[in-house]
């Protein structure tokens, strides 16, 4: 008897050591998907699938118990995920979901349509005109610095909708844009070799005050004579520090930019300054 309870005790100690685990990866066994899970795009031979290329809502029904997904970590199991497709045809892949606190994971199949491969990618900056006040500024904690280049759309897409990696670079002005309107060429390099190197422009249009030193009888508007035309009451002048003023006096003040992309002469900036008394 005491041999029998010795083997129970050696037992229950090696199995809380190894606990057997039961995988269902069947979705018509132990765990069911209810939901759906669909590509947000064709693929074409030769791409790399991630969890980023699809649409994926549903939950796990366990035995009788149900799971939302964020209670799993998700992959796609197959060998299209590695660039083995090399002709144009309809595969299936496998959705693994694996439990992390339990002892099961639910595979679900999904149906991947190829098109033909078509090298032209679109950069979504191309041509485009971005409006702005500010080029930095701070976080809500303040904590963080935030560039108007953190907020607009810099994605490169293929002809599938899909999202091309590569590295951007963009001209320097739009990291210190002038008064009024800039233009930014990029170029951007894909990491995959099978696209081309693209460029392009866009336009960015900082709208602000000009820096400017007002005294009794001068005001001089820091604005490079070359880009940039002041008028004092309506009046073009000559430079821009502009002297034998009336102290105490309100001018108003037009600031128009010589060369633009929509024309010449350009108002970029109006206001009405108060000389001191």
């Amino acid at each position: 008897m005491k041999k029998v309870f010795k083997y129970f005790v050696l037992f229950t100690f090696i199995s809380m050591l190894f606990p057997m685990t039961y995988k269902a990866e069947s979705i018509n066994s132990e765990c069911y998907f209810d939901g759906s899970i669909t590509p947000k795009h064709k693929f074409m031979p030769g791409d790399k699938m991630s969890l980023d290329d699809f649409n994926i809502d549903g939950k796990l029904m366990v035995g009788n118990e149900t799971y939302g997904l964020e209670s799993f970590d998700s992959y796609i199991m197959g060998e299209e995920c590695d660039n083995a497709i090399t002709e144009d045809k309809n595969v299936s892949i496998d959705f693994v979901f694996v439990s992390q606190n339990r002892d099961f994971n639910c595979r679900v199949p999904v149906t991947i349509t190829y098109a033909p491969f078509n090298p032209k990618i679109t950069s979504q900056l191309d041509g485009k005109t971005f409006t702005i006040d500010k080029v930095h500024w701070k976080s809500e904690d303040g904590f963080d610095t935030i560039s108007y280049l953190d907020e607009i759309d810099k994605r490169v897409l293929n002809t599938q909708g899909k999202e091309i990696d590569g590295a951007l670079n963009l001209s320097g002005k739009a990291n210190v844009p002038s008064l009024g309107y800039n233009t930014v060429t990029y170029r951007f390099k894909p990491f995959d070799e099978r696209y081309s190197v693209l460029y392009g422009e866009f336009t960015v249009i900082y709208k602000r005050a000009p820096y400017m030193v007002v005294q009794k009888d001068f005001i001089n508007i820091h604005l490079p004579e070359s880009r940039y035309k002041v008028y004092l009451n309506g009046k073009l002048q000559k430079d821009h520090f502009i002297s034998k003023l009336k102290s105490n006096t309100k001018y108003k003040i037009v600031v128009k930019q010589k060369n633009t992309p929509v024309g010449k002469n350009v108002t970029v900036w109006t206001g009405t300054i108060k000389t001191k008394k």
